[in-house]
């Protein structure tokens, strides 16, 4: 996921505030082998514009 926020030109502050979400829960979820609810995947993919299988895959 940091590579496509990086890709995106955003920082972490500024994508946690676009899901909603605390900087802290943001540095957690960029973790290597964090689980992403489905919830979470949905979030993410719209505020960086991608499709949910480029968080997965």
């Amino acid at each position: 996921m940091a590579a496509w926020r990086n890709y995106r030109g955003l920082s972490q502050t500024d994508l946690a505030e676009r899901v909603g979400i605390s900087l802290s829960d943001q540095v957690a979820l960029e973790q290597p082998g964090y689980q992403f609810t489905h919830q979470q995947l949905a979030l993410l993919a719209d505020a960086l514009n991608i499709q949910r299988e480029h968080l997965t895959g």
